[in-house]
């Protein structure tokens, strides 16, 4: 939409010196008062139509990591290992059930259905892209973007990140 309703103005004024005005109940007669349902969109943290995030964890379990949702299903036919966008986990991680890979790791493979977005959270690591050649060290704040069919990945160390995909 490109309506503006003015509910707080910080004591601004006008070209006249006047106070601009507000728009309270237009802006209560567009505003939904009733609280959001919260809905558990496990295996993922958040899911939807249009995208999914899941949080993986290389390394040791930490309390952290322990509060996340497994990840695990709702991948692709063409994903090459098992896992939520691809990802599979060896160590015990905040990835739930059976999987494979090599301890201490989150590996995937990016298929031609999504790009991977992958944010680090916490910890630190290395993002390795071995189809590619890529090795990139990782810490919190740090973003990657995979394109699709960009292939295999793997992530190293005690990094977090959140994974965000097409579904």
């Amino acid at each position: 939409s490109n309506v503006t309703y003015r509910i707080y103005d910080y004591d601004r004024r006008d070209a006249k010196g006047r106070p601009r005005d507000l728009h309270i109940s237009q802006a209560l007669d567009v505003t939904r008062l009733t609280r959001p349902v919260i809905t558990d969109h496990s295996p993922h943290l958040v899911a939807c139509p249009y995208f999914t995030v899941d949080r993986v964890c290389a390394g040791e379990k930490s309390d952290a990591c322990a509060a996340g949702v497994s990840v695990g299903a709702d991948v692709p036919a063409e994903a090459a290992v098992s896992g939520a966008a691809g990802v599979s986990s060896g160590a015990d991680t905040c990835a739930a059930g059976a999987m494979s890979g090599a301890a201490g790791a989150v590996t995937g493979t990016v298929v031609e259905t999504s790009f991977l977005s992958v944010r680090i959270i916490g910890g630190e690591g290395t993002l390795s892209l071995p189809d590619t050649g890529g090795t990139y060290p990782c810490r919190p704040g740090d973003s990657f973007f995979l394109p699709a069919s960009s292939g295999s990945w793997t992530l190293t160390g005690t990094a977090e990140a959140l994974l965000t995909r097409v579904p």
